[in-house]
């Protein structure tokens, strides 16, 4: 019969499309758990890639600002920005080594300038001390030469000039 015949048909096609919308369905699913997969190697390959090594590089300027120039930077032979950014940090490691040597020489050019300025100090001392007790020796030769003289020119005749010179006068 005709009704027989059409319901057949119905039912043929309404397994076609079941079947169409289940295959449908299936293939989003799958099309959805690959764009997953996508996603997470994407993640895995950036947090490799570029997070680490900005992390990494974190720790080593952190490293540097407490004061430690020892450190070995990674990722300098990068061709990419985190390559760049490694080698700004070698700058500055460079620089506060730099820094380092300069002012350990710098302390001890001040030590030297201090141990130069305290021997020139000692020697002026015993300079100013030799000239006063030349000049001391000078004044008691000249005073004992005035009293001889003095009493020369009274008319004392047997004045000796020994007393109050030193082997140099």
């Amino acid at each position: 019969t005709l009704e027989d015949l059409l319901g057949g048909e119905f039912l043929a096609v309404a397994r076609g499309v079941s079947d169409e919308a289940r295959w449908g369905f299936w293939s989003v699913v799958l099309i959805f758990l690959v764009l997953l997969a996508i996603t997470v190697a994407l993640a895995i390959v950036i947090a490799v890639s570029i997070t680490r090594p900005i992390a990494d590089l974190v720790r080593t300027m952190s490293e540097l600002a407490k004061g430690r120039s020892d450190i070995d930077v990674q990722a300098t032979e990068r061709k990419d920005e985190i390559g760049e950014m490694a080698l700004a940090v070698v700058v500055f490691r460079d620089a506060a080594v730099e820094k380092a040597r300069l002012e350990a020489q710098a302390a001890q050019q001040r030590e030297l300038a201090t141990e130069q300025r305290l021997r020139n100090e000692e020697e002026r001392s015993r300079n100013a001390q030799a000239q006063a007790h030349a000049a001391q020796e000078q004044a008691i030769a000249v005073a004992a030469l005035a009293e001889g003289l003095a009493r020369l020119a009274e008319g004392d005749l047997t004045v000796r000039l020994d007393d109050g010179f030193t082997a140099g006068y």
